[in-house]
């Protein structure tokens, strides 16, 4: 194993796929507003910020999101087929402190290439259990596992197998498919549809119980949002809605519902948070979710679309209501 994974490595190199430390790596703190005295949003209060920018062909798109145990390390997925991670550092104080050592690592296809063109639209990301992860695509709809090995450390070698979709994927539109995914303790996966199809004005989030059957479900929606981002963590799903319009830009709200709810209705999500001008804002699609001395804490990351007009934010809050 060792032997293939020196190999793939070298091939990659060749291939000119970048593997490995960014280039050129920047990471800037940033304020939730201009207003010093604005430290909250909601039930959310924030535990600082960083911009981060790369001249690596891989940086950036930044569509999902998870953290390590610990939550010193972080794993993000770009849509466009790459891994980023980075180290994190915390004060005593719970308050986001650094981003440091970030790397890009292409993702793979069963042949061990990376991932192109049509076929590379990967959105959502969660732990399936173990050192196993799930990885969604849009356009050419999919979901694979990927066996990332201790620490990560195999994600230049990493190769996928299928997962089972939800009934009826064929029928979705080009780009609107799974754009987020999360795992309940139980070992429940849910995976959210980033835009309400037909007549429904309700968020699609399928859910399929271990070695179950696919079963469709309804959150209620902010009008007009589409629903980025999903994660679970101690008996919470919480999700993330994004609104943007030309000359509006961007708009978030963070909201969240018990794991335990009924499905059989449309779930009534209640509302965390909202980033909206002036508040920092910007194309938010990854969410974590973990516990840190007693404090729940939530860590947004934005897609910049590989635009010079949008920024890849890493933001953290704390939940300040443990209702």
């Amino acid at each position: 194993m060792n032997l293939l994974r020196v190999f793939t490595a070298l091939a990659l190199s060749v291939l000119g796929f970048a593997a490995g430390s960014a280039q050129n790596a920047v990471v800037t703190p940033v304020d939730l507003s201009g207003d010093p005295a604005t430290t909250s949003t909601g039930s959310l209060s924030y535990r600082g910020g960083f911009s981060l920018s790369d001249s690596h062909e891989g940086f950036g798109g930044l569509s999902a999101l998870e953290l390590s145990a610990d939550g010193t390390r972080l794993l993000a997925l770009s849509d466009s087929a790459w891994w980023v991670t980075a180290h994190l550092s915390w004060d005593e104080s719970n308050r986001l402190q650094g981003v440091s050592q970030i790397e890009v690592h292409p993702l793979l296809d069963s042949e061990g290439r990376h991932w192109r063109g049509r076929s590379a639209d990967s959105e959502g990301l969660t732990r399936a259990g173990g050192t196993t992860y799930l990885v969604s695509f849009e356009r050419e709809h999919r979901i694979l596992a990927y066996d990332l090995g201790e620490d990560w450390s195999a994600l230049n070698t990493a190769r996928p197998s299928p997962v089972d979709l939800p009934p009826g994927s064929e029928r979705w539109g080009d780009n609107r498919g799974l754009e987020s995914l999360a795992r309940l303790n139980d070992g429940t996966l849910l995976a959210g549809v980033e835009y309400p199809s037909g007549l429904s004005l309700n968020q699609a989030i399928w859910r399929r119980a271990p070695d179950g059957d696919w079963q469709a479900g309804r959150m209620s929606a902010t009008p007009t949002f589409g629903l980025t981002g999903l994660a679970a963590h101690a008996g919470w799903v919480y999700a993330v809605e994004r609104f943007w319009a030309r000359g509006q830009g961007n708009r978030i709200r963070i909201r969240r519902f018990p794991a335990d709810t009924d499905w059989s209705a449309p779930i009534q999500a209640e509302t965390l948070g909202a980033l909206d001008a002036p508040l920092i804002t910007d194309n938010i699609e990854g969410i974590a979710v973990m516990e840190r001395d007693g404090e729940t804490l939530i860590l947004l990351l934005s897609d910049d679309n590989f635009s010079r007009s949008q920024r890849t934010l890493l933001l953290a809050f704390a939940v300040t209501d443990q209702d």
